[in-house]
């Protein structure tokens, strides 16, 4: 029953997450006549709980509720998340009002999204070793799912009703995932158990250790630095509303083009790449990327009719290999501190990664809108939108001044590399603290 839930979780998290965000682009825009640059700070001080997945994990693993860690949170951040919903659509806010509900609508569908993966976790470690991988990678697919769904059904619902009425829709999909966690079946756990659970809670000095290994700290600075250079998204965005009039039914259309040409990156990634080193990888990555990111100076300066080619058709094809590229450059990242993560603090540290990328990342946005404000690209002056462009395209280079901190050689000889260190057993102190135990007493 359980390994349904989760994959129900897992496809509502994909739609919950999609369907309301062009809504609001447009809302911020139409409504409350917010700048381009407002709108990714807005959008970027939006995502700032999801650097905090660690301190999520740590709450649900460490408090529980009524001895249950999972399937009370789940409830709550959805019934929080749909009253929150609630409110933005049913009365005017100021612009700092609607950032801090959208905060707060982030912050709980990030712990939401914790919960889930916990839950999923959980359930692959029960897999046959057959299968290994099988049920997370079912449960992305879901995720998917549900995202591609969300974004047709935003873009055409867009045409005929209001942004606040989008609201009001998705108010109720938290619900629905509410009344889906009445059937996750979790067993209260006993004094024993939270026991042990409280001494894992020295694992975080690990952690902290381990983030002080220079095979750790190095790839992770190239990683940050990878993710953090602008773009110019969020302006291109509204230059093809304002300028080429595209509708919210294409744009939500290009968002499903977008999720598709991500699980493409993915699927050849796995299949071609992964036995490229990986510093020659990201030297060609980068530069291909940095290439990519110059494209829309064609549609800005109408080349591509000039060969007959449809300005939908000309962005259609250029969000298939931009997203592409995308996806293909954040798996070798993750495998790369997947590989590098030591025995014992594997999640711990994972996570520790992940929540620096995404900081990278909305770092990267505030940046994107402090450029977009001081070259002075509006919603009715696009005029410099080509410098934007071309700066951002030339910072995209600056990663290729840390291409030395990654480590030589391939997945494969990093796996093989970090299996002949790993001891044949685990460490009996460790495995003492672990359980609650000092050195006198296993003694």
């Amino acid at each position: 029953m359980n390994e349904r839930v989760v994959l129900f979780f897992y496809l509502m998290l994909g739609i919950c997450m999609e369907f309301p965000w062009l809504a609001v682009k447009f809302w911020l825009m139409d409504d409350y006549g917010v700048s381009i640059a407002s709108v990714g700070a807005i959008l970027s001080t939006v995502s700032l709980p999801w650097c905090l997945k660690p301190l999520w994990g740590y709450i649900s693993d460490n408090y529980p509720i009524a001895g249950r860690r999972r399937k009370p949170y789940i409830i709550l951040c959805n019934v929080g998340i749909s009253a929150l919903w609630v409110l933005l659509a049913s009365s005017p806010h100021s612009e700092t009002g609607v950032t801090g509900i959208l905060l707060a609508v982030s912050t709980l569908t990030c712990f939401s999204d914790v919960l889930y993966d916990a839950a999923m976790v959980g359930i692959s470690q029960t897999e046959h070793v057959t299968k290994s991988g099988s049920y997370q990678s079912l449960c992305w697919t879901f995720r998917s799912l549900g995202s591609f769904v969300a974004a047709v059904a935003a873009g055409f619902l867009l045409e005929t009703v209001k942004p606040t009425q989008i609201f009001g829709i998705e108010s109720g999909l938290p619900i629905v995932v509410m009344l889906g966690a009445c059937f996750m079946y979790e067993k209260a756990e006993s004094g024993e158990e939270n026991q042990v659970r409280t001494a894992q809670r020295a694992n975080w000095r690990k952690v902290l250790e381990s983030m002080r290994d220079p095979k750790l700290w190095k790839p992770a600075v190239f990683v940050c630095a990878f993710a953090l250079t602008p773009g110019s998204g969020n302006a291109w965005f509204y230059y093809l509303v304002e300028e080429h009039g595209f509708t919210p039914k294409v744009m939500g259309g290009l968002t499903c083009v977008r999720h598709g040409s991500m699980l493409a990156g993915t699927l050849i990634y796995r299949r071609w790449l992964r036995e490229v080193p990986f510093r020659r990888f990201f030297v060609c990555l980068v530069l291909l990327s940095s290439l990519l990111s110059l494209t829309p100076l064609l549609l800005f300066y109408k080349v591509n009719s000039a060969f007959g080619i449809p300005d939908l058709f000309f962005v259609a094809g250029d969000d298939v290999f931009l997203a592409a590229i995308g996806q293909i450059a954040m798996m070798p990242c993750l495998i790369l501190v997947a590989k590098l993560c030591p025995e014992g603090v594997e999640a711990s540290l994972y996570a520790t990664f992940v929540a620096l990328i995404n900081f990278s990342g909305i770092a990267s946005d505030y940046l994107s809108s402090s450029l977009t404000w001081y070259i002075g690209v509006t919603y009715t002056d696009f005029e410099k939108l080509p410098v934007l462009i071309v700066v951002c395209a030339a910072t995209s280079l600056l990663p290729l001044l840390c291409i030395k901190h990654l480590p030589p050689g391939t997945v494969m000889e990093l796996e093989r590399k970090e299996n002949r260190k790993r001891p044949a057993k685990l460490d009996e102190a460790y495995l003492n603290e672990l359980v609650g135990l000092t050195s006198e007493e296993s003694a």
